[in-house]
């Protein structure tokens, strides 16, 4: 499958992150990863959220942001 846009980042997450926010007019997106946030979070790597919820209450699963901000 190919993706125009999308990048897989397995390394040297800081510094990939902070490569792809110093180029203009670039937004990262996230779709549908806690752990993906929270890494980012606890790299200071996060400026602006932009939430979309879709509640579905099902009672289980992972808690989203569970970490204390």
């Amino acid at each position: 499958m190919k993706l125009n846009n999308t990048m897989l980042i397995r390394d040297n997450i800081a510094e990939e992150i902070k490569a792809l926010k110093e180029q203009p007019c670039k937004n990262i997106v996230i779709f549908s990863s806690s752990g993906a946030v929270k890494t980012l979070l606890q790299l200071s790597l996060i400026d602006e959220f932009l939430l979309t919820i879709y509640p579905v209450f099902l009672g289980v699963g992972n808690q989203f942001l569970s970490l204390a901000i």
